[in-house]
């Protein structure tokens, strides 16, 4: 058998994806990308009577991803599910431009990364009270950094131009471990529900992920 789904994250971007049960075998690939706008001010100067700073950017992404995998089921209710995969990342900013004081100015940038990935799932199904099969899934996985880039980027105060700033853009960190939980039932025989939380520690971050979807089938 194999299915083919499309599905929307809770910031608007939009993915498709597809994927084959080979038996205890699983394969999958999946392809996504977004543009977004966001603008920034800088607070605190209002506090002193002073004008605000204020600035705004585009941004653009596209990613696609493949994984591959088993399923182990050492019972009825259990399952285990170990993968490897690849996942590919484009992220491309416009030039960054401030207006007010102490306002700074900075050229468009652009990033490529390729990460690993390993990961663990168990899922454990059940029924909830009203009457709709249900999976409860722990996951743990681990990212790696394969390539990516990392540029000097020239970084100014809009009025003194004379005296740049030499950054840093890319160079993420190269590894991290996430610990997620979710939660997936069928609200009958078309409709999917999902709800999951990840918690992704690493060098210099930590992130806290909520998603949610609900799938459609025919």
């Amino acid at each position: 058998g194999g299915g083919a789904g499309v599905s929307a994250a809770a910031t608007g971007a939009a993915a498709s994806g597809a994927a084959a049960d080979l038996g205890t075998a699983i394969g999958g690939a999946s392809t996504g990308g977004t543009a977004t706008g966001a603008a920034a001010a800088a607070a605190g100067a209002a506090a002193t009577g002073a004008a605000a700073t204020s600035g705004a950017s585009d941004a653009m992404w596209y990613g696609a991803s493949i994984e591959f995998g088993c399923l182990l089921a050492p019972s009825k209710a259990f399952t285990l599910r170990p993968s490897i995969g690849l996942h590919y990342m484009n992220v491309a900013f416009d030039a960054y431009r401030e207006y007010g004081p102490s306002a700074v100015q900075y050229p468009g940038i652009r990033q490529d990364m390729l990460q690993s990935i390993v990961a663990l799932q168990g899922s454990w199904s059940f029924t909830t009270p009203w009457g709709w099969p249900a999976l409860f899934d722990l996951r743990y996985g681990w990212r790696q950094n394969l390539a990516d880039t990392d540029d000097e980027i020239t970084v100014f105060f809009v009025g003194r131009p004379d005296l740049p700033m030499t950054v840093h853009s890319g160079g993420y960190s190269r590894g991290g471990q996430t610990v997620g939980l979710g939660l997936r039932a069928a609200a009958g025989k078309m409709t999917t529900l999902g709800l999951g939380y990840d918690y992704e520690t690493a060098a210099g971050r930590v992130r806290h992920t909520i998603t949610g979807n609900v799938r459609l089938s025919w």
